[in-house]
């Protein structure tokens, strides 16, 4: 039995459940592409709008964290 949840992203997307849990998600943007014509953009509007990403464009990688927390951990 499909939750209030999934019966509303089916009435919102057009698409079934099973459809959505199954198509993988470049399959799925480039049949929304097909439709409408032109490739799908995606805006930050961080942080006026949403939560989003915190770090918004100040990502770091993996080793500069650990290098960071290696040398906090030292001077603590």
């Amino acid at each position: 039995m499909k939750t209030d949840f999934e019966l509303c992203v089916e009435r919102s997307t057009g698409k079934s459940i099973e459809y959505l849990r199954e198509t993988p998600i470049d399959e799925q943007r480039l049949a929304v592409e097909a439709v409408h014509g032109k490739r799908l953009v995606f805006k930050s509007y961080f942080p006026l709008i949403g939560r989003g990403n915190v770090l918004h464009n100040r990502l770091i990688t993996h080793d500069e964290a650990e290098a960071a927390l290696r040398k906090a951990l030292r001077h603590g």
